[in-house]
């Protein structure tokens, strides 16, 4: 990953993902760009759409894992061809990937939503990540069944208990 300051072409002031080069490539990876400033804005504004929470993590598994990056490092491992070089850029092929890619991403930053909301100022990443992660593989209706039924009550009441101590 590399930050962008505005003097970067206009044609590249969006977060995008600089694929390798697909033909002749030597072990190069793609590079995720992250621009830093608004090129709209007055001179030193900081760009703060990209850095947001609310949006970071469909930009990373869009242009990063599983998308973007994942895509082209792929066609790097299986070799590429002149023809798939030449059309690995149709927008179809390139953003179809990524977008589905963010799927999952979404189904999860909607669940962690609805644990923020319950839990409001109790809300904590990390243990919520570690519940998440300890349920091991389950379809994303079971794993909020498992958030909402257990791990959400089981913050109240810890959180209740530590408050009467």
């Amino acid at each position: 990953m590399r930050t962008q300051n505005g003097c970067a072409p206009s044609c590249c002031r969006a977060p995008h993902l600089s694929p390798p080069r697909l033909i002749g490539n030597t072990g190069e990876p793609a590079e995720f760009v992250l621009p830093l400033e608004n090129p709209n804005a007055p001179p030193g504004t900081k760009m703060d759409d990209f850095t947001h929470d609310a949006i970071s993590w469909t930009l990373t598994a869009h242009e990063a894992r599983p998308g973007h990056e994942l895509q082209f490092a792929k066609m790097m491992e299986n070799g590429v061809s002149i023809p798939r070089a030449v059309f690995a850029f149709n927008s179809a092929n390139v953003e179809g990937w990524a977008l589905y890619a963010e799927a999952p991403v979404k189904q999860h930053l909607t669940l962690r939503g609805k644990v923020e909301m319950a839990l409001g100022e109790r809300f904590d990443p990390l243990s919520n990540h570690d519940f998440i992660i300890d349920q091991g593989m389950l379809p994303p209706y079971l794993l909020e069944q498992a958030v909402i039924e257990q791990y959400v009550p089981s913050r109240l009441a810890a959180r209740g208990a530590a408050a009467a101590n």
